[in-house]
């Protein structure tokens, strides 16, 4: 995880924006785009030589561009939660947190962490502010009873793959139309051009020439890539790969395009700030990396900014000081008027200063796992030093040949960074939460660590092959699922431990076996403290709110194991059993269910919206 835009000198948090300029027109819409995976230097209105973005070149000359706007992560669940609440350490709001099975997801890390007293979240700012809000995405990890899809008042609208983008995207026309006599915010976070790459119509003009089943071949191996490292990819597959990239990043222009048509056809283009920009970026190649995630380099930090709103925001205004997605937020409470009740703070500031030239250029950037500052660049994971006035591409590491810089640089991204660690340490979790949850299994140490063979979900086919542990854990995608081996022999028990907070809980598991057998999920033995025995798990069939999907003729099962007490803040459960013949089973989750003052759905969250602010919305027509 990653953290950018420190502006003040002293490195401690900032008050809030304050009051709005004059001539805001009323009611001002705000549509905030973002564009996974985007990179600055492949739009062609900063400076790519092909004409990836023709539409977003028409809005960047109408507004201002900022051509160095550093992201505060390299994937989507580090940057969302900061980006939108302009901080440089954020508890997840997506997708950790996601609700499937009827309960929340969770790990340790995000259980134990809370939003600090000063956070506030942009949807939830705005919503109190008399805006109606609604959020609308392509992502898969976006779920609709995820903690950020629950900060928007308004509707929420997804659909599952990015070929859809343009059916998105007419629906927030629609609803911006019906919102139009009062302020609206719509979120609107667009897969493209993240991957997958299909082959698209726009890839003959930016790659012509090249016969489509080469890119189907080309598509198909990225597909299928499991890792960020490009071994196995030679420089003529990195240029087709680029190639796909870039059409994906068309198709998400000409998309767009219809979108702001649609805005200006209804008449709201001159009271609708428009913002473009990326939650990271793409390795296309660069450090022999592809995808994203990993080191933080520029080509997964370096994001796309662009600001329009007629009258307000400088038409053709390029602004090529080093800025920061945190200040996205800052600015648009400015710019919207917004009051920011006492005591919550941002991390980054607005940039309407820095447009309008009345301050300064910001002496760093600072992210919780990098430093730019006087045009150099320090990455702490894995270190290294550049100098990106000279060396833009972070090839040459300068750490060998100027110590004393290296050092320097690591002293003053340790002492910039201390004030927000510190802050994040007092947000923790002092007891269980009030609604049910659970925890993948790929949150548990397991003992004996050699008893547990590790493999990729595209690697499926090897699970009843497997002879060198008694348990595989297999990862598929954003959580992991532990099997229990039927070829090998014996009964080892497998130890699991995971942090949790002290309480009570009631803990079940989620079983499922696959095979010919449907059956052998009652195999399965359990206990929960040493000192007892061992029971065999009795199970049910699950009516739990999510199915898993490797099987169509496999039912999940419910195994409850019973009441816990922990009081030295871990969690321990040893299993062991041996499937049916024939049948591979394996466990998905364990859930807890805390003791909950109150009745109340499965899910409900600590930070729901309040009955008071309830009542206050529906006396303002919201219902």
């Amino acid at each position: 995880m990653l953290c950018c835009g420190l502006l003040a000198a002293t490195a401690r948090p900032r008050p809030a924006a304050g009051s709005p300029p004059t001539a805001i027109p009323e009611p001002l819409h705000i549509l905030f785009i973002v564009l996974d995976a985007a990179r600055t230097d492949h739009l062609s209105c900063c400076g790519y030589p092909k004409p990836t973005t023709p539409r977003l070149d028409e809005l960047a000359r109408r507004g201002a561009v900022f051509l160095n706007c550093f992201s505060p992560a390299a994937r989507t669940d580090a940057s969302v939660s900061r980006i939108l609440s302009s901080r440089h350490l954020s508890i997840p709001v997506v997708p950790s947190d996601g609700f499937a099975f009827g309960s929340w997801r969770e790990t340790p890390q995000t259980l134990l962490r809370r939003r600090d007293a000063g956070q506030v979240f942009l949807p939830e700012l705005l919503g109190q502010n008399g805006y109606r809000t609604a959020l609308f995405t392509s992502h898969p990890w976006i779920v609709e009873n995820s903690r950020l899809a629950r900060m928007f008042w308004g509707r929420f609208y997804r659909v599952k793959t990015a070929d859809r983008d343009e059916a998105l995207l007419s629906q927030v026309a629609q609803w911006l139309r019906a919102a139009r006599i009062k302020p609206a915010f719509a979120y609107i976070h667009l897969l493209c051009p993240h991957a997958p790459y299909p082959v698209r119509a726009e890839q003959k003009e930016l790659l012509p020439g090249v016969p489509p089943e080469e890119m189907e071949r080309i598509s198909l191996k990225i597909e299928r890539h499991r890792s960020t490292e490009a071994a196995g990819w030679g420089a003529e597959d990195l240029a087709r790969l680029t190639g796909l990239y870039d059409a994906n990043l068309k198709y998400a222009d000409r998309q767009i395009g219809a979108l702001l048509d649609r805005v200006r056809e209804e008449g709201l283009e001159d009271r609708t700030l428009v913002v473009i920009t990326a939650d990271h970026a793409e390795n296309l190649g660069d450090h022999r990396q592809i995808l994203h995630g990993g080191p933080h380099w520029d080509s997964v930090t370096r994001v796309p900014l662009i600001l329009a709103l007629p009258g307000v925001v400088p038409a053709g205004l390029v602004v090529k000081d080093d800025v920061s997605s945190l200040d996205i937020v800052p600015t648009l409470i400015e710019l919207s008027g917004a009051k920011v009740p006492p005591g919550k703070t941002f991390d980054g500031e607005s940039l309407l200063p820095r447009i309008r030239e009345e301050r300064p250029v910001r002496p760093f950037v600072l992210g919780e796992e990098y430093l730019r500052e006087g045009g150099i660049k320090y990455i702490s994971a894995p270190e290294h030093l550049a100098d990106v006035r000279k060396d833009p591409g972070e090839t040459r590491d300068l750490s060998a040949a100027d110590p004393a810089l290296l050092a320097r640089m690591r002293a003053r991204h340790a002492e910039l960074l201390e004030p927000y660690l510190q802050r994040a340490r007092k947000a923790v979790r002092a007891g269980p939460p009030a609604y049910p949850f659970y925890f993948p299994m790929q949150a548990f140490s397991p003992s004996p660590a050699s008893a547990v063979a590790q493999v990729k979900g595209g690697e499926s086919s090897r699970l009843r092959d497997r002879a060198d542990a008694c348990w595989l854990l297999r990862h598929t995608g954003q959580d992991s699922i532990l099997y229990r081996l039927p070829a090998f022999p014996g009964s080892v028990p497998l130890e699991l431990s995971a942090p949790l907070p002290n309480g009570v809980y009631q803990v079940s598991a989620l079983i499922q076996c696959l095979g010919p057998e449907s059956g052998g999920a009652d195999s399965f033995e359990f206990r929960l403290s040493s000192g007892t025995a061992f029971r065999r798990c009795p199970v049910h069939k699950s009516h739990r709110g999510g199915k898993p999907s490797l099987s169509d003729d496999s039912v999940p099962s419910d195994c409850p194991l019973g009441p816990v007490t922990v009081s030295d803040g871990v969690f321990r459960l040893a299993a062991r059993g041996k499937p049916a013949a024939g049948a591979v089973c394996g466990i998905y989750h364990i859930l807890f269910d805390p003791p909950r003052t109150s009745p109340g759905p499965r899910g409900v969250y600590e930070f729901d919206r309040t009955e008071e602010l309830r009542r206050q919305m529906r006396k303002a027509g919201y219902w």
